[in-house]
């Protein structure tokens, strides 16, 4: 984690602008962190008023940071670049300038990284000069000199990643492979690790020879033609993230090491480790990676005058440790009411099922959800489900939670193949949809959607959904 400190009022008065890098391990943040000050020792330039990580941009494997100066030399303002190393970040970073060096456009006022923009495989960045018209400039990784080097994720049968891959036990890899200097052999080696775990780190970085699993040996060809190399992984976990890279054989083809064997290394062995963007730039994992385990089904239904049976199953499991099922009276606050184990690896559908007797007496619904828990630690949460408490007679349509403070709310109590439709206070569409077989519609409302009241029509009847 990097924290600017750029001065009282950003670095306006004459103070020399500093910045902190947290180093992160298993325990948490570095309790001392590394101190990175103005490198020209120049007082009010504001560095340290923006910082942000810049991905990986020069390719070596090690994420890069960004930290700006925008009141540099009368407010023309300039951008710090710091190459990231198995030591941390280097301590002579490359200066770069308002590329029209007009004053007072603030540049560096803001700095982003911009993910993978042109898919070469390295890290693109962004730098804000707000000032005056306003500008933003887009500086693409490794000076622009692109390659096809970008690491994808594929579903098992290669065809881009999907959501459908979750309840799968692999997913496939790809990176591009090139040659400059002719015909040779190359295979994808690669490493996956689960969350909160590390990638091997026991020797430098350009050094190591680490892996998880690698591939057949793969002919390139002499006229330099890029190939990818596909691979299928196993995932390590809940959330999986994954590295690659290429190594090379140094021997000519006919007499090529065998896979799974070292090459003589007359050349560079092995080209440096490619991430999935996300994972660099400190997004989610859960994001960027497919997950092992998904539910198939979990319905909650009436069992009876007095109970609720709740029932589930699972395509197929890793390292899951047990299913925790939890009830609401709103859809909001949940508590445990019971625990059942799972079968900790499996890669055929397995079914559960927990029956609630103790029912609330106060609430005519009833909300509830699956809290499954790794072997690792990890845990995630099931769809909600809605069901009327027995008894207590017809509910009628609602919806939770409400007011929503997402892009998502349910409506349930309907019949099954009932239209649902969400309009604003003007009468215009927002969104449509139609009940399941119990009833139930999840509303996906379009991200960024206005604050305010808006109108929920099922059938002949109507509610109001207001947004937070």
């Amino acid at each position: 984690m990097i924290v600017g400190a750029p001065g009282p009022n950003g670095g306006a008065r004459r103070v020399i602008g500093q910045a902190y890098f947290y180093l992160g391990s298993r325990t948490g943040l570095s309790a001392a962190p590394l101190t990175y000050s103005e490198p020209s020792i120049t007082t009010g330039t504001g560095f340290g008023q923006s910082v942000s990580s810049a991905g990986d941009v020069n390719g070596d494997g090690y994420p890069d940071v960004l930290i700006g100066a925008p009141s540099f030399s009368g407010g023309i303002g300039q951008t710090y670049y710091y190459p990231g190393s198995s030591d941390g970040l280097v301590t002579s970073p490359t200066a770069l300038g308002e590329p029209t060096a007009p004053a007072g456009t603030g540049f560096g006022a803001s700095v982003a990284e911009a993910g993978d923009i042109d898919g070469d495989g390295y890290g693109d960045i962004l730098i804000g000069a707000p000032n005056g018209q306003g500008r933003a400039y887009l500086w693409r990784g490794n000076q622009a000199a692109a390659r096809a080097g970008a690491l994808r994720l594929y579903n098992t049968n290669y065809t881009p990643i999907s959501t459908g891959n979750r309840g799968v036990g692999q997913f496939g890899i790809g990176l591009t492979a090139r040659n400059a200097a002719g015909r040779i052999q190359a295979r994808l080696v690669w490493e996956v690790v689960g969350q909160g775990q590390s990638f091997s780190n026991a020797a430098a970085l350009p050094n190591s020879v680490a892996y998880t699993g690698r591939g057949a040996w793969t002919d390139l060809p002499a006229s330099g033609t890029a190939v990818e190399l596909r691979a299928l992984v196993t995932k390590a976990g809940r959330t999986s993230k994954v590295r690659a890279r290429l190594e090379y054989a140094g021997s000519p083809l006919t007499t090529g090491p065998a896979n799974g064997t070292g090459g003589v290394a007359s050349r560079a062995r092995y080209g440096p480790w490619t991430y999935v963007a996300a994972q660099q730039a400190g997004v989610s994992a859960a994001a960027a990676t497919p997950l092992p385990v998904e539910l198939s089904a979990f319905t909650a239904t009436p069992a009876g005058p007095a109970a609720v049976r709740l029932a589930w199953a699972t395509a197929s499991e890793k390292n899951s440790a047990s299913f925790e099922v939890e009830r609401s009276p709103d859809g909001k606050t949940f508590a445990r009411i019971g625990t059942v184990a799972a079968a900790g690896s499996s890669s055929s559908t397995r079914g559960y099922e927990l029956l609630d007797t103790n029912l609330p007496t106060h609430q005519s619904t009833i909300y509830y959800r699956l809290r499954q828990l790794d072997a690792d630690g990890t845990f995630a949460y099931s769809p909600v489900r809605v069901v009327p408490r027995p008894g207590a007679g017809a509910a009628g349509p609602s919806l939770y939670p409400n007011p929503a403070r997402g892009g998502a709310a349910t409506l349930t109590g309907t019949l099954p193949g009932t239209v649902v439709t969400v309009t604003d206070a003007l009468g215009r569409p927002v969104t449509s949809t139609i009940a399941d077989a119990s009833g139930t519609a999840a509303l996906d409302l379009p991200a960024g959607l206005p604050t305010g009241v808006y109108l929920v029509r099922v059938g002949s009847q109507a509610l109001r959904l207001t947004i937070e």
